[in-house]
């Protein structure tokens, strides 16, 4: 029968594979909507309804990575601002899907973030060190990388990574912010000074 009907059958699996398309794109569409009031939940600081709506979104789109990055990065920049419980969401989120993005520089800098806000600044700094080892010249990571530096006692590598940021980005007043607290810390208060005034002028202060 089937070989007296090829393009039927044909037919069929086209229209299969069409239906299938459809249900798909329905799913990934009706995940926007707990994406989005995740967003808000985390805006208005409920990390827990967060966590479930970011649950619920990668149930409609398991198949998408972007779902788990998109919650882990979230719940960084919230674990970075002091909130411990995104700490363990976000380390959730993240830490099984790093096979999944290789060489993703946000990923890198979102799970660093995640293990620096858990007091685990040599596995943050790993992270970091690896990502430069792909681009040496990213800003953001010397930045965060200087940070950690400075948090693990090596000031002299924190001043050498913030320096190299006011290369980098000279019109940025961002590493000399940060170098103005270093040398707080350091106790050179000339030093400080005058990285604090560079700021100022970079800010148009």
């Amino acid at each position: 029968v089937t070989g007296r009907h090829p393009l039927r059958w044909q037919r069929i699996g086209v229209v299969a594979t069409a239906r299938a398309l459809v249900v798909v794109l329905v799913f990934a569409a009706l995940a926007e909507i707990p994406l989005r009031a995740a967003i808000v939940a985390m805006e208005k600081g409920r990390i827990s309804r967060a966590q479930a709506d970011f649950h619920a979104a990668r149930l409609l789109r398991p198949w998408d990575v972007e779902v788990d990055l998109a919650a882990g990065h979230a719940f960084a920049a919230d674990a970075l601002g002091g909130d411990p419980a995104a700490v363990g969401y976000g380390l959730s989120w993240l830490e099984p899907v790093g096979s999944r993005v290789p060489g993703s520089e946000q990923y890198a800098e979102d799970l660093a973030a995640l293990r620096e806000a858990a007091g685990n600044y040599a596995a943050a700094a790993a992270l970091l060190e690896n990502a430069l080892r792909r681009d040496a010249n990213n800003p953001l990571i010397l930045l965060r990388l200087g940070v950690l530096d400075a948090e693990q006692g090596k000031p002299d590598a924190a001043e050498r990574a913030f320096l190299q940021v006011t290369r980098i980005t000279p019109a940025s007043p961002d590493p000399w912010q940060d170098l103005a607290v270093l040398y707080t810390q350091l106790g050179r208060t000339a030093d400080s000074a005058r990285a604090n005034a560079k700021a100022r002028q970079l800010q148009g202060g």
